[in-house]
């Protein structure tokens, strides 16, 4: 039967590299076709799951072959991963919880948590939005109040004070009240 042989050879792809979309493509087909198999039959599901098992643990050991050449190789980053991993002499301190990098160059040999430039600008963005978003707010509630007492003067020129104004001119509209209630 040839879904049955098919299976096989996808079990044995998964084996070597543990990726279903490496191994479908090898035998030509569809992930969909292959997640099919692995919702509707048991027996192929949990031969999946080892084989995928098994082959993550050998892709992770192709990759530190790779690593073992580049070493050899002189690479001055696979030397400097393997000396702050490997050895104490040469690891880290845990002084800082975050590097930042420039995403160009972010990778995932760090032991501790990334964050780069951009994410802390948008931190920053965030938060200046929040502190905006609840500025205009108690402005909101500052004008309404402002309004229905009928208390917002003119400015000092004359012209009307706009909401975007209100604390801005807070200090002068609190005067401004004062000095109509002593009038009354």
């Amino acid at each position: 039967m040839i879904g049955e042989k098919t299976k096989r050879k996808i079990l044995e792809e998964l084996e070597k590299f543990g990726n279903v979309f490496y191994a479908c493509k090898k035998n030509s087909i569809s992930t969909s076709t292959y997640y099919r198999w692995f919702e509707n039959n048991r027996d192929f599901r949990k031969k999946a799951k080892t084989a995928i098992k098994v082959g993550q643990k050998n892709f992770v050991d192709l990759a530190e072959n790779g690593l073992i050449s580049n070493v050899g190789n002189k690479d001055q980053r696979a030397i400097e991963y393997v000396l702050s991993h490997l050895s104490k002499r040469y690891r880290k301190s845990d002084e800082s919880k975050v590097i930042i990098v420039h995403r160009k160059d972010a990778d995932s040999y760090a032991p501790v948590k990334k964050i780069t430039l951009e994410d802390l600008l948008n931190e920053a963005d965030h938060k200046a939005d929040e502190n905006k978003a609840k500025w205009d707010a108690a402005a909101q509630i500052l004008w309404d109040k402002l309004k229905k007492n009928g208390d917002i003067p003119q400015k000092p020129d004359g012209e009307p004070i706009k909401f975007e104004e209100v604390y801005q001119f807070q200090t002068y509209i609190e005067e401004y009240q004062k000095r109509m209630k002593e009038k009354n």
